[in-house]
């Protein structure tokens, strides 16, 4: 984020000099010029801000539907074959049996 010209405080506490006709116009302007480009920072951080969030949300919705999906297919293959062994299942005996063989491996 861009370094913002003033504070809560330096607002707050602001003190424009006083002439004749009252405030000094250039300080006023000066001011708000100072203003203004705060909250045009502000205002493109929460553009980004924005932006940002709807992309995670749609990648969040995408792996959602993706999830979804995948527990209704592994649901199917095991109503399927409910005696078998599930896909799954199989491919967890493989990775305990390759644990294994790389741990004998290892230790000789």
């Amino acid at each position: 984020m861009e370094k913002l010209n003033l504070s809560l405080d330096e607002i707050e506490n602001k003190v424009f000099s006083v002439d004749f006709k009252g405030y000094s116009s250039y300080d006023v302007d000066v001011f708000l010029d100072d203003v203004m480009e705060d909250i045009q920072i502000y205002q493109s951080e929460i553009k980004r801000l924005k932006d940002s969030n709807k992309h995670y949300e749609n990648i969040i919705s995408e792996l959602s539907q993706e999830n979804q999906h995948l527990k209704a297919k592994i649901a199917s293959s095991e109503a399927l074959s409910p005696t078998q062994p599930s896909t799954l299942d199989l491919i967890r005996r493989v990775s305990r049996l390759e644990e294994i063989v790389l741990k004998d491996s290892n230790e000789q």
